[in-house]
């Protein structure tokens, strides 16, 4: 349950841990029991070490009845610092409803640890130590926090002093996993336990790691600590809260779920329109991007190749929106110079005359607000070049270029490097909060409250971009209630739920239905280009869509979504049958595929949610052809009924009535109908 690095100076591989000790002493009371070993044994032994490492761990009765609270105590009276705790750190845990069955999920992925990380028989043989899938090794790791790829933002948040940011992390075959919430749960719909450490913001937030035994196919969860203890030091950890459930995540998750309950705390609600909606429309409006310093106002800028759009086309691309579900419309370079020497200019202006002028821009927004569809313009004042960035005191790093076009070879940063590089501001720097003040107010001014901000960066400093979104919303929703404020969420999401609506990140879809459980709000998004697949599982799952069809050889969004017929029969079949469940999305708590006894076979998605009189089931095929498959649910676990008889409503991808059952048993099995390609079966269930 306990295991250390010892490094000492003749032998920096040596180990401490429970499992090498003899020496343990245990104490039970009415509501714990006390582990205690005086002295951790030794992975090799040796006669030389003096003093000793002891722990304590302590397993006790949690107040809300069904879970296991535990921690650890380590003190160190040796004469060596102890270089890491594993903790809790469980070894042997087996696949006990099989390989397939028995999944490890988290918000941000669900796998099943006891197939992918089995050594694969062919393989290319990396050095073992770097190689996390040799014999023996079969290891992966994640660290939570963040919804977001962060290889790209590693050095610039040193500025900030902030913690190393989480990543996308590999399993064999490129897939990418990621672990957003630090909650994690191993079982099956059979049954399962899920914990989660009791930390919350800029807390200390271990690593949590999995490993496969080749030799015995058990399984290793434990997390990492990577702290040091000196001599004479203590450590104590974080509460772990421990659930075991009877059915699937789900259920296990509900611990969780209230202790974020406790720490969210919004000052401006999501609008209702957000959490009502389906996704949003961005659309970059410009080739143009940073790389000249001067005004980009010179005839060669005005031509229809730099324009993909002008403020005269917006009421256009909101009528577009408004006929396939979208209530929402994101702008990127939009006319504010983007990562430029005055992107805080003032008085405002744009510098695309080709665009229009601002107050068009204004008016244009006007009518699209009429339309149904509010207009969100995407600003970046976090990275900047000189002369602004003298201005702040920004540190500019030469080899950040972050130029990008179409012409360019290649794309996104050619070796030429253009422009020396920029860099990211201080966000405690007085100046800059009062300049970014000043700019919000204007845009607020002209009729234009709604920010998307690029590249949102929280930090433990006071006061930070948190304290300052606070001072936005301030000046934005006094001129428009319903004003958003959406954001690239970068690194750390447990915060920056208390501020963002929805998120504006590069992300394609993943399984974030643990997040969409637990989280009111932000919504977040997952970016699609024209597949009709991708928008039919954010459907099911409630993922907020960010649609931008691109002309091939074009930026994102230059392509409209009529020109895309798949794309545009898909979002308006989604968005009719979420207006007529919409309940089930807005009030309704997400519980999967939970419901059912067995995880749907490979090419089927199921989730279902529960309100406390009904469950609505969307049964999703994306298996590429024509298909059926058997359904076992158990209803018992989700939805009383005093007489345990139940009915069910069947719809078609239409939203059509098709059959009505009788239930008269919890336990119900059935088959879906031979459905096409990516349609959808849905399922009302309701007590009788």
């Amino acid at each position: 349950i306990v295991d250390l690095a010892y490094p000492v100076p003749f032998y920096p591989p040596l180990r401490l841990a429970s499992r090498f000790s003899n020496n343990v002493q245990i104490t039970q009371t009415d509501d714990r029991v006390t582990i205690f070993w005086p002295k951790l044994g030794l992975n090799k032994q040796f006669d030389n070490i003096p003093g000793h490492v002891s722990a304590t761990v302590v397993l006790k009765t949690a107040p809300d009845g069904k879970s296991v609270i535990m921690t650890c105590e380590i003190d160190n009276q040796s004469e060596h610092d102890v270089g890491q705790v594993m903790f809790p750190d469980f070894m042997g845990l087996l696949a006990f409803d099989g390989d397939a069955q028995t999944k490890f999920t988290t918000a941000g992925c669900s796998i099943a640890p006891f197939e992918i990380l089995k050594t694969p028989e062919e393989r290319l043989s990396y050095f073992y130590a770097v190689d996390e899938f040799y014999k023996g090794s079969n290891w992966i790791e994640f660290i939570a926090g963040s919804y977001n790829d962060q290889s790209y933002y590693q050095s610039e948040q040193k500025i900030q002093g902030i913690p190393r940011a989480p990543g996308i992390h590999k399993v064999p075959g490129g897939t990418s996993h990621m672990m957003i919430l630090d909650w994690m749960d191993l079982g099956s719909n059979k049954g399962g336990i899920s914990l989660y450490p009791r930390r919350w913001g800029w807390d200390a937030r271990p690593k949590t790691m999995l490993h496969l035994s080749p030799q015995t196919n058990k399984l290793r969860m434990l997390s990492c600590h990577s702290i040091k203890i000196p001599p004479g030091g203590k450590w104590q950890s974080q509460e772990y809260w421990l659930t075991p459930h009877r059915y699937g995540w789900a259920e296990g998750i509900t611990s969780y779920e209230q202790w974020a309950k406790e720490h969210i705390h919004r000052k401006y609600a999501m609008p209702d329109r957000i959490k009502q909606a389906m996704g949003y429309r961005t659309a970059l409006m410009s080739t143009i991007t940073s790389w000249s310093d001067e005004q980009p106002s010179l005839p060669v800028f005005e031509n229809d190749k730099d324009f993909v759009y002008t403020y005269g086309d917006l009421p256009e691309l909101a009528k577009e929106c408004a006929g396939h579900g979208l209530d929402e419309l994101v702008l990127w370079v939009w006319g504010v110079p983007w990562h430029a020497k005055n992107g805080l200019q003032l008085p405002l202006k744009t510098t695309f005359p080709a665009m229009g002028t601002l107050e068009e821009l204004a008016d244009r927004v006007k009518q699209c607000k009429t339309i149904g569809v509010n207009t969100t313009l995407f600003i970046s004042v976090l990275g900047m070049r000189e002369p602004l960035a003298s201005r702040y005191g920004v540190k500019i790093k030469s080899d950040w270029s972050w130029t990008y076009h179409p012409d360019m070879i290649p794309q996104f940063n050619p070796e030429y490097k253009l422009r020396g590089g920029f860099g990211l501001v201080d966000t405690s720097n007085e100046a800059w909060r009062k300049d970014v003040l000043r700019f919000i107010q204007a845009l607020a001014d002209s009729g234009l409250s709604s920010i998307a901000w690029d590249v949102y960066i929280g930090s433990p400093k006071t006061p930070n971009v948190y304290s300052l979104t606070d001072e936005i919303r301030e000046i934005t929703v006094r001129h428009d209630p319903q004003a958003t404020f959406a954001a690239e969420s970068i690194n750390n999401i447990e915060l920056e739920a208390d501020h963002l609506d929805y998120t504006w990140n590069w992300m394609r879809y993943e399984d974030i239905r643990p997040f969409n459980r637990v989280f009111p709000a932000p919504r977040l998004n997952a970016n699609i280009d024209n597949s009709p697949r991708e928008v039919k599982l954010c459907f099911v799952d409630n993922v907020m869509m960010n649609i931008m069809p691109t002309v091939p050889g074009n930026v994102n969004g230059s392509d409209s979504i009529a020109n895309n017929p798949g794309l545009s029969k898909a979002l308006k079949q989604c968005s009719n049958l979420r207006k007529q469940f919409m309940d089930y999305f807005t009030d309704g708590k997400l519980i999967g595929d939970c419901i059912l006894t067995q995880y749907p076979p490979e090419g089927f998605h199921v989730s279902a949610y529960a309100l406390p009189d009904s469950i609505l089931m969307l049964v999703l095929n994306t298996s590429g052809e024509k298909s059926k498959i058997p359904l076992e649910c158990d209803l018992a676990g989700w939805l009383e009924s005093d007489t345990g008889k139940y009915k069910v409503n069947i719809y078609n991808s239409n939203g059509k009535l098709i059959r009505k059952k009788g239930i008269n048993k919890s336990i119900w099995k059935s088959k879906t109908s031979k459905l096409p390609s990516l349609d959808i079966e849905i399922y009302e269930f309701r007590a009788r």
